[in-house]
């Protein structure tokens, strides 16, 4: 009786919710957000799932709409393995699809094969293999894929093939035929690769072994009609994955190869595959070193689901689990068909919480007094997808003046191997977790005090850190980020970019030992320096208005970092920094008193000025007098003018030498002038021609 008093009571508060508010319209007209019925849809759809998963478990529902939500298609792993017989539709498919790739030596291998069956012998075929040194290899037709000549119950055509050996277990994989180099579209070269494919997991239906409450959500959200429910029937296509490793050999041209790569398969059927029914999906397959492989995303499919969360991550320990739920929105990330360069995300498998990140930014500051002047030295890089990177590089000298890095003040470079910090003659290595780093740079550098003035530059250098890492996640004084939040306006929007626009940052304070020639003069030094590196949710430099920060290397071994962030989405005055003392000590800033709107507020920064800030128990008081200023911009689209100024400080009345940087948001774009360089490729994909 009192449970069913319970439910009689949710009952009415769930009908009292409903009928007092008003639905809420999906978010560009496509992506549903939960409506004033959703807590009742969920409770009755959440209850239809669970009966069709238990009373049906393990029956073979078939191909003609029956399975999902909880059901099977195919019992038998072997029938499901097999190429399946492609019913009388006129978009019959059956498709199975292969990524593979680990990390060599800090760069990438990736191969991917794929094939989607069609009738009358037609597929949809594709084949990359992308190579440290090579770059990224397409198969011949792409960005066509319609091809011709399949044989009955195969996978491939035109030189692709894919086999099954031993369902659920084994599959060969075979590409002979012409590829063509993405970052030279007219060179191609005879490829000839065979692999087999090994699996190391059980497989992960999404028919049965999806997380039950992201299913149930996704559909609560959707407006239900008859004709919702039949859509939900016809469209429905059934899907398992499966991790595995592929050892492969192939040659290109006549260069050999051999690996050993973590790999991901699926395989998915249907009475029909209709992709005009699908407006967006974005889905990850990762394999981490540690040997955990990961496969997340999420999917818009408005007719049955606009706001589909799925995946599964398979643990070294052999143990998987369902994906529970995904933070990443559709709609932030390119929705107007540029898909993002720069983005993160979390999900929740198991009782973890991951987050997955696609942005990755390292910053090298080194400079010290030399009979009264400057010795500078900056390098820098921000990756970016596809090969592209934001680098640059400066040396500053005594009797020389500044040198810049030859394409400042822009830094769009281009040619950034696999998992490498630069590219065009910049390249920073990690040689020891948080202990050494290698920094070279080869090419031509500009004097500032004569533009026209270029010279050859060869540069390489070693870091050694000398304090541990300051991770501004958690090593910052509590009462700095206090501050800073308390002062904003709080909404639910607020919490949510306060989520999303949050970076990873640590920094460090060492010593680099470096080596260069300036065209026929060498130089030797051993400077104080400053590494950080940035990464996480997304960098999006369209949402920072102005920070100002400070690295400083005094004298007496004193190391400061220190500034101010004005980000007006999230915090619009945030003071953070720490000074590391010469006896190891280490300590974060309390407070910082420098106003940004009190210097240059209208886009020049000051040359000349001061500000104080307290660490530990003692406050600091800073002078600046700016020794070479250089103008910098980041992003593809120049969201981002840095204004980096090489500097002589005083702190507390003992000397020291650093660099200043203020950032400005820059809203005139890249000029037409400078992209007109890029590469055809990068221009083309940017609409640019």
């Amino acid at each position: 009786m009192t449970a069913l008093l319970i439910l009689f009571t949710l009952f009415i508060v769930l009908l009292t919710y409903a009928f007092k508010f008003k639905d809420r319209k999906p978010i560009f007209g496509v992506y549903a957000v939960p409506g004033k019925w959703y807590y009742l849809k969920y409770v009755v759809f959440g209850a239809l799932y669970y009966y069709r998963k238990y009373s049906s478990k393990n029956s073979a529902a078939g191909n003609d709409g029956r399975a999902g939500q909880g059901v099977k298609a195919i019992a038998d792993p072997a029938d499901m393995e097999r190429a399946q017989p492609l019913s009388d539709h006129a978009k019959a498919f059956d498709a199975i699809f292969f990524i593979s790739s680990k990390s060599e030596n800090g760069k990438g291998v990736y191969i991917i094969s794929g094939c989607e069956r069609r009738p009358m012998g037609m597929c949809n075929g594709l084949f990359y293999i992308g190579l440290p040194g090579k770059g990224l290899l397409c198969s011949k037709k792409i960005p066509d894929t319609v091809l011709f000549g399949a044989e009955i119950g195969e996978f491939g055509a035109e030189g692709i093939k894919m086999t099954p050996v031993e369902p659920m277990k084994k599959w060969n994989i075979s590409y002979k035929g012409q590829m063509w180099y993405q970052n030279d579209p007219s060179k191609f070269v005879d490829v000839d690769f065979t692999g087999e494919w090994t699996a190391t997991t059980k497989y992960f239906d999404f028919d049965t072994d999806l997380y039950p409450a992201t299913v149930i959500r996704s559909i609560a959200k959707e407006k239900w009609s008859r004709e919702y429910f039949e859509l939900l029937k016809t469209a429905h296509q059934s899907h398992y994955e499966q991790f595995g490793n592929l050892k492969c050999e192939f040659k290109i041209g006549e260069e050999s190869f051999e690996y050993t790569l973590p790999s991901f398969r699926d395989h998915s059927f249907g009475h029909k595959r209709d992709w005009t029914l699908m407006y967006r999906y974005a889905f990850h397959h990762i394999f981490l070193e540690d040997g955990t492989s990961i496969s997340v995303g999420v999917i818009c499919q408005p007719s049955t689901a606009s706001v589909f969360e799925a995946g599964w991550i398979a643990l070294p320990n052999k143990e998987s689990y369902p994906v529970k739920w995904v933070d990443l929105k559709l709609y932030q990330h390119g929705e107007g068909g540029q898909a993002p360069k720069d983005y993160a995300f979390q999900f929740k498998a198991g009782d973890e919480e991951y987050t997955v990140q696609a942005f990755d930014a390292i910053f090298f500051i080194s400079s010290k007094s030399e009979n009264g002047k400057g010795v500078y030295i900056i390098s820098g890089c921000e990756r970016r997808p596809m090969g592209m990177c934001n680098g640059l590089f400066y040396i500053g000298l005594p009797g020389k003046g500044l040198l810049c890095s030859k394409k400042i003040p822009d830094t769009v470079l281009f040619g950034a191997e696999i998992g490498e910090f630069g590219a065009e003659g910049i390249k920073m290595t990690p040689v020891e977790p948080m202990k050494k780093w290698n920094i070279s740079y080869k090419g031509q550098m500009w004097y500032q005090n004569d533009p026209s003035k270029f010279v050859d530059v060869d540069f390489t250098g070693e870091w050694t850190a000398t304090t541990k890492y300051f991770d501004f996640d958690t090593d910052l004084y509590p009462a700095t980020v206090i501050r800073s939040i308390a002062k904003e306006k709080w909404s639910r929007e607020y919490f949510e970019l306060l989520k999303t626009a949050h970076q990873s940052h640590y920094e460090q304070f060492g010593n680099l030992k470096c080596k260069f020639k300036i065209g026929e003069e060498s130089f030797e030094y051993t400077l104080p320096s400053f590494r950080d590196h940035s990464f996480g949710h997304k960098r999006d430099w369209t949402l920072m208005y102005r920070y100002a920060f400070h690295h400083i290397f005094l004298e007496d071994g004193t190391s400061i970092s220190v500034g101010v962030i004005c980000q007006p989405s999230t915090a619009s005055v945030f003071e953070a920094g720490w000074i590391a003392l010469p006896n190891k000590e280490s300590h974060p800033v309390k407070w910082v008193d420098l106003k940004l709107y009190q210097h240059g507020e209208g886009g020049q920064a000051p040359k000349d000025y001061a500000f104080q800030f307290k660490a530990g128990d003692e406050e600091y008081t800073v002078q600046v007098l700016v020794e070479y200023e250089s103008i910098h911009y980041v992003s593809d689209e120049w969201d981002a003018r840095m204004v980096e100024r090489f500097c002589k400080f005083t702190v507390n009345n003992i000397p020291g030498r650093g660099v200043s940087e203020f950032h400005y948001r820059h809203t005139d774009g890249r000029p037409e002038s400078v992209a007109k360089n890029d590469p055809e490729w990068y221009r083309k994909m940017c609409h640019k021609i």
